[in-house]
């Protein structure tokens, strides 16, 4: 959930609640009156939000005929909004209380001329379509706000309530777009409706919004996509590729084996010889190859120092197991050679003289 100006708002999915995360674009950016976040949308799975407004809500200077509402629009369509409205009287009654006042909006309804009733459906998120050719019935405000959820919260002057005009048809979704409308954006998903049902008459009221700053609303633009395009965005890591693990035991007996010197000596028949992508049968198979040659190029080094130190007579200083030779820089800033000390000779004269 998200708590926001006194406001929580929470989003539950076939029974879990969903996760909210930071736009990445929006990062350290002050807001005062506005949330962008993010949720993970999966297809074919049913949501509902929750809407809770605390007693940290600001209250003030409000009236005795003024009212808050909240309101919930989907993909920016006017025709989906759905709203519940409470009068001061009654917030402060429940604040009052310490009580939270809460409204859940789990789909909309639609008067069904067959069957002579009213309906109601869930929401629901689908997988969106893309094609090739354009439709110009869909706007270029409706593509931009495609995707999108808006909880808006704002102070109203409320008329009575009347019976609501029975809406024909249902709400419309939009389950395939063109693809160029969406300018790159990574959208996969849509809001659907499903599990229509019968459903009591609904109620309308008129509300017009109030001017000034007390009319300013707080609004919550939540983005659903797809967990695929939440990594894309950077809301979420990446799945990490797994780890191939080996056992201390198994390291140290790869580094001491035996057959891990027969290379300097010419065997042959070690089957460990082979190459590495060919005898490789896993990753931790590969991972020991690798650390036996490691330990024969030391053991080559090793050779390779002891032949030097038996050819001058000079001993070398190894560091650790690598056997490096240390170089030091002369004062011209070249490197100097290591100095072999001729050994000396003395001339004997075998001649009577």
């Amino acid at each position: 959930m998200v708590h926001f100006q006194g406001i929580t708002v929470e989003i539950i999915s076939d029974g879990q609640t969903l996760d909210f995360y930071d736009d990445p674009d929006a990062a350290g950016v002050e807001e005062s009156r506005a949330r962008h976040l993010y949720i993970e949308a999966v297809a074919g799975s049913t949501f509902e939000l929750d809407v809770d407004i605390t007693p940290e809500f600001n209250l003030y200077n409000m009236k005795a005929g003024h009212a808050v509402e909240v309101v919930v629009k989907i993909d920016g369509r006017p025709d989906s909004e759905l709203g519940e409205s409470y009068t001061k009287k009654y917030l402060q009654k429940e604040f009052s209380r310490g009580k939270s006042v809460g409204v859940t909006f789990a789909g909309p309804g639609h008067y069904c001329e067959e069957t002579g009733q009213w309906m109601q459906s869930d929401y629901s998120f689908g997988n969106l379509v893309l094609r090739e050719t354009s439709d110009a019935s869909l706007s270029v405000q409706q593509a931009q706000d495609l995707g999108k959820i808006e909880v808006i919260v704002q102070r109203i002057k409320m008329a009575k309530q009347q019976t609501a005009i029975p809406s024909r048809t249902p709400i419309p979704t939009i389950n395939e777009v063109p693809e160029k409308a969406l300018k790159g954006r990574p959208i996969e998903t849509t809001v659907t409706l499903t599990n229509a049902r019968p459903a009591t008459e609904p109620t309308a009221y008129i509300a017009t919004p109030l001017l000034g700053e007390a009319g300013k609303p707080v609004v919550f633009n939540i983005c659903y996509r797809s967990r695929h395009a939440l990594q894309m965005l950077g809301c979420i890591p990446r799945s990490p590729s797994p780890a191939i693990e080996i056992s201390d035991d198994e390291s140290h007996e790869a580094a001491v084996k035996p057959e891990n010197s027969s290379f300097m000596t010419g065997s042959s028949n070690d089957p460990s010889n082979t190459s590495l992508t060919g005898s490789a049968g896993s990753p931790g198979e590969l991972l020991r190859q690798i650390q036996v040659l490691n330990a024969r190029i030391i053991d080559l080094e090793r050779v390779n120092v002891k032949a030097e130190e038996l050819n001058s007579g000079t001993v070398i200083k190894e560091e650790g197991s690598s056997a490096k030779r240390k170089r030091e820089e002369d004062g011209t800033g070249s490197s100097s050679q290591r100095r072999r000390m001729p050994a000396k000779i003395e001339h004997v004269d075998l001649t009577d003289d």
